[in-house]
């Protein structure tokens, strides 16, 4: 599939079985020329535990619809653990959809650090959602300590930030360039004190700012005042 340089609908990656013929895949190689996907770019796994990259993509520079990465399935608790970056698309400059990261379940997504190898997404045409969406799985996301990688993220045309249960993450500020959100919804990131990076956004939004479970909690009322971040020492 080396020639194939635009794919004019859905690109859609999905392994529901420890048996799947793709439990072995360990990359995108192949892909190289890849420069356009009209629709959506969708991994969604319960048994992908050999991904550990997008290398491959390196070409791809526009998803016109979602991209969304899913460890979907509690049976098969590997799913997606090797994945540690998304490094491969760096030339990646637009999204037209929504971006979504979901960890379901105990040990999906177990490996992700950052998102480095995004350095090039300048534009989200949707929502913004990270999030591991079982409280009690602690090891879902457990590594995700902050969003380096998306340092030059400026448009999130869906106005809607939402992150949670991330429990490692502690740092946000590669999120500066955001220019403008009408709901944020920040919760269960006990390690988050710091949410300055948002505070420009946040003075002029006018929807909601909601957070709660995360190392500190600022009200609104608060974050407006300058009271953006705490130490622990100060709660």
């Amino acid at each position: 599939m080396s020639g194939l340089k635009k794919i004019g609908g859905d690109f859609e990656l999905s392994a529901t079985s420890s048996s799947s013929s793709l439990k072995n895949l360990s990359s995108f190689e192949g892909l190289e020329n890849l420069a356009e996907i009209g629709g959506s770019f969708k991994v969604i796994t319960s048994s992908l535990s050999s991904l550990t990259s997008f290398s491959g993509l390196s070409g791809l520079k526009k998803i016109g619809g979602d991209f969304e990465l899913s460890a979907t399935s509690s049976y098969y608790s590997s799913s997606l653990n090797k994945l540690s970056s998304f490094e491969g698309l760096e030339n990646l400059a637009e999204i037209g959809g929504h971006f979504k990261v979901i960890a379901s379940y105990s040990y999906s997504l177990s490996s992700l650090t950052s998102f480095s190898g995004l350095s090039g997404l300048k534009k989200i045409g949707g929502d913004f959602e990270l999030s591991a969406t079982s409280s009690s799985s602690s090891s879902s996301l457990n590594k995700l300590s902050s969003f380096e990688g998306l340092e030059n993220l400026e448009e999130i045309m869906g106005k809607k930030l939402t992150i949670t249960n991330c429990e490692a993450l502690n740092n946000i500020d590669a999120l500066s360039k955001v220019k403008a959100l009408d709901e944020i919804s920040i919760t269960g990131c006990s390690e988050l004190y710091d949410f300055c990076v948002l505070k420009n956004v946040v003075q002029n939004m006018s929807g909601t700012f909601y957070v709660n479970g995360n190392g500190y909690n600022p009200t609104k009322y608060q974050f407006l005042n300058g009271e953006c971040s705490k130490t622990p020492g100060e709660l």
